[in-house]
């Protein structure tokens, strides 16, 4: 039998003219020092900036993703968000 290894790639670039987007982030699962739901808001942010787009964007932290959100001196990741 012939095992023969195949790479689909898929590479096409978007560039949107509107974005609405609703994230549900329930955990604080880490990269480095930054919560994962962070460093990928952060990219999509980053993304919606670069093509100018409007934009509605929203984070609901809840469970254990909820901690750091309780007031505004918890939040050093409030910070890290805001800075872009």
């Amino acid at each position: 039998m012939n095992t023969q290894e195949t790479t689909l790639h898929i590479d096409i670039p978007v560039k949107l003219t509107e974005v609405k987007v609703v994230f549900s982030i329930a955990s604080l699962s880490f990269e480095g020092d930054l919560p994962a739901s962070l460093f990928h808001l952060q990219l999509i942010v980053n993304d919606i900036s670069n093509w100018k787009a409007k934009s509605q964007v929203v984070a609901v932290f809840h469970t254990n993703a909820g901690h750091p959100t309780l007031h505004d001196q918890a939040g050093v990741y409030m910070e890290l968000m805001s800075s872009e």
